[in-house]
């Protein structure tokens, strides 16, 4: 018996209904703090292996990177994922509750969240019949009512691990990454 051969590779992964109404809960809320089991620092940006916002006591919105390759060229791609916890992934809390430990990222001033955009990233090959493409969300940019603004993505190239969460408030460092996505989506 001959072993057939997938010729053609197709994924199309976006946040679940679910996913965006997480984040469409953020719309209006103001974020004072970022929650990060350990923190690296390459340039301006941040790297971690989640980030965790804290919504309320017990009540947790967690990004991460969930790493998948495709199956003719072996490429890495990394999907931005979005869950709620009762406590922040990675992070030890003691027998009261209590997170131990954490590190932070403390925003000063901070203002509302007046709008999300979701980032997708794309990636088409084809050679001697075989094919791939692969869609997948890759960013999430948040921008408060005093038009700051912050992204949180998933990428290869860049300081820190390829499979965690980048950070940064700073226009050109992620300007790269903004201008090769596609906005997806705004909330």
């Amino acid at each position: 018996m001959i072993e057939s051969v997938t010729r053609e590779f197709s994924e199309t992964f976006t946040l679940s209904d679910h996913g965006i109404a997480l984040l469409r809960d953020l719309c209006g809320f103001t974020l004072h703090r970022v929650f990060a089991p350990c923190l690296q620092v390459g340039g301006h940006q941040l790297t971690a292996p989640s980030l965790s916002f804290l919504l309320g006591q017990h009540n947790f919105l967690a990004f991460r990177c969930e790493w998948f390759e495709t199956p003719h060229t072996f490429t890495d791609y990394w999907r931005l994922a979005v869950s709620k916890h009762r406590t922040p992934p990675g992070i030890d809390v003691n027998s009261d509750g209590a997170i131990v430990a954490p590190c932070t990222i403390q925003f000063s001033d901070a203002k509302p969240i007046s709008g999300i955009e979701i980032y997708s990233t794309q990636w088409d090959w084809e050679s001697d019949g075989l094919s791939e493409h692969v869609c997948y969300d890759s960013a999430f940019r948040f921008i408060t009512k005093d038009n700051r603004s912050f992204l949180i993505w998933c990428h290869l190239n860049g300081p820190g691990i390829a499979t965690e969460v980048h950070f940064s408030e700073d226009s050109e460092a992620v300007a790269p990454f903004v201008t090769n996505s596609r906005l997806r989506i705004s909330l």
